[in-house]
């Protein structure tokens, strides 16, 4: 299992840069607004009713509003990188 966890992580380490981390942000963040709102996100992955304000605060660090809320660039790479 740590060999599997290992060849993880190598692969992770080459894959996930800071290019590769912004040209995914611009593709959620479609109106270039700077941040990822739940409509983007939804709309980007296809999601509908599984899609929930709950999930979205689990995403967003437990925003209390998330219609009001977005995901910002900082955020979403620091979720990239765990």
């Amino acid at each position: 299992r740590e060999e599997h966890k290992s060849i993880f992580e190598s692969f992770k380490a080459n894959i996930i840069n800071e290019e590769t981390i912004s040209m995914s942000f611009k593709l959620f963040d479609k109106d270039g607004s700077g941040g990822i709102t739940p409509q983007e996100l939804k709309e980007l992955l296809g999601i509908t009713s599984k899609f929930t304000d709950k999930l979205w605060s689990k995403l967003n660090d437990n925003q209390n509003n998330p219609e009001d809320s977005e995901i910002s660039y900082e955020k979403f790479k620091k979720m990239m990188y765990e």
